[in-house]
């Protein structure tokens, strides 16, 4: 039996036990401790399962699903037209055709992660898809900038109201910002 065995949790080695002190469990030799650690992160050239959510690609999935899901939600509260509510598809499609980088941007970082099939090949893609939702954050301001001008015009013009954000839009800048932290985790292993 060797003399020095690890913990397979805090992998601290000690000398002569059979336990881990700290954490009651039992101690693994140096090559069982190496081989968990070898099945636990690939290589950075292995080959990942097309269903592997692990790496940043379940975080960018998330992202995506919520990004997605605001287009349907009521992005714009309009005071002057008695509280109507406008979702984000009606925005893109009749105002704002910009904003077809919010969906696109998604898509785009979902069908792109989960074409690579290598840590390597999800780390050289981080650029590209910041890029693409940084595209989608400035579309979301632009929106918002000419909403915010139409309720000035509004307002210089006598009308009474306001125009607000709505839940909608929380959810884009949300799932974006969630898209964006999975990109930037692409190809990393867990810590």
């Amino acid at each position: 039996m060797p003399d020095v065995l690890f913990c397979p949790f805090c992998r601290e080695p000690f000398e002569g036990a059979v336990e881990c002190p700290d954490h009651g469990l039992r101690l693994v030799t140096l090559e069982v401790l190496s081989d968990a650690e070898a099945k636990r992160s690939p290589d950075f050239d292995a080959k990942l399962a097309m269903h592997d959510l692990r790496f940043g690609r379940g975080i960018v999935l998330l992202g995506a699903a919520i990004t997605w899901l605001s287009i349907g939600l009521p992005v714009v509260r309009d005071g002057f037209e008695d509280g109507a509510e406008t979702t984000g598809f009606l925005l893109w499609s009749l105002r704002a055709d910009y904003l077809s980088v919010v969906p696109g941007a998604a898509l785009l970082a979902v069908f792109t992660v989960f074409m690579r099939s290598t840590r390597s090949e999800l780390r050289r893609v981080r650029a590209a898809l910041g890029v693409a939702i940084g595209l989608a954050m400035l579309s979301i301001g632009v929106a918002a900038h000419h909403v915010s001008r139409y309720a000035d015009d509004a307002i210089a013009a006598g009308r009474a109201g306001s125009v607000s954000p709505a839940e909608g839009a929380y959810v884009a800048v949300l799932g974006l910002v969630i898209l964006a932290y999975g990109v930037a985790r692409l190809g990393a292993a867990r810590r």
